[in-house]
């Protein structure tokens, strides 16, 4: 046995965004290690790695808001299960929707049987009766719960927050957000900091949003390669639209 090796290498890779070599591209990207790492170990039946699935359109946990007014929210939630095991395992996928520690909704799938090896996307449907809808002035966020059961025993889990609310666009009523039209004040933001480079902790990235916000900006365009999520939570939380810049 050897030890394992762990490096890191500042060279263009192929898989990972900007999707650009490093040299045609107009903004500056730093190499180094800049963020959190973490070591994930999962059971044989789990939920994937939304990345590392390598599934178009599709891995880990997607939800999205279908329908949402004052009186009723209809959203899905597709989540993508895998079984690496050695034999076929039946999956049950439960997802839990919670404001203030409140259970609003829940909802669970049936019963699929997954092959050694086989993967499956398992969409679900939630209604919530009155729901607390995300908006610029008041971001309301749900605590989602997401947990694949086996034989009626809990295998593997995934949690994360989500904001309820829909989005659209048209000539005559511009910008919309949940029916109503909003007229965004928005400005740009590179991920870079003074002396850190892209080294920027949790509360810097959460600072960075703050005062964007208190500026008097609801809206931030971000720049073409992955985002730090702390800065996207921290978007949501103070009630501030991003768009996500597409990688290169």
């Amino acid at each position: 046995d050897h030890e394992p090796v762990l490096a890191l290498d500042s060279r263009d890779p192929p898989e990972v965004p900007p999707g650009k070599p490093y040299a045609e591209l107009d903004f500056c990207w730093y190499g180094g290690l800049y963020r959190d790492v973490e070591l994930r170990v999962y059971p044989v039946l789990h939920v994937t790695d939304p990345v590392a699935a390598g599934e178009v359109a599709g891995g880990g946990v997607f939800i999205r808001t279908l329908e949402a007014s004052p009186e009723e929210a209809r959203i899905s939630a597709k989540t993508h299960v895998r079984n690496t095991g050695a034999d076929a395992l039946s999956a049950v996928v439960r997802v839990e929707f919670f404001h203030r520690d409140q259970c609003v909704a829940s909802v669970t799938s049936g019963e699929r049987l997954l092959p050694a090896g086989g993967a499956d996307h398992v969409e679900t449907e939630i209604v919530i009766r009155r729901p607390k809808l995300w908006s610029i002035d008041q971001p309301s966020l749900h605590d989602v719960r997401v947990t694949v059961l086996s034989g009626g025993a809990a295998i593997d889990g995934w949690a994360g927050r989500f904001g309820i609310r829909r989005i659209g666009f048209s000539r005559s009523g511009g910008f919309q957000l949940n029916g109503r039209r909003v007229r965004l004040r928005g400005t740009n933001r590179h991920q870079e900091i003074p002396y850190a480079g892209y080294a920027a902790r949790k509360a810097a990235q959460y600072r960075d949003a703050r005062r964007i916000k208190e500026a008097g900006f609801d809206y931030v365009r971000l720049s073409h390669y992955p985002q730090s999520p702390h800065f996207l939570d921290a978007c949501d939380e103070l009630g501030i639209v991003v768009m996500n810049a597409i990688p290169g």
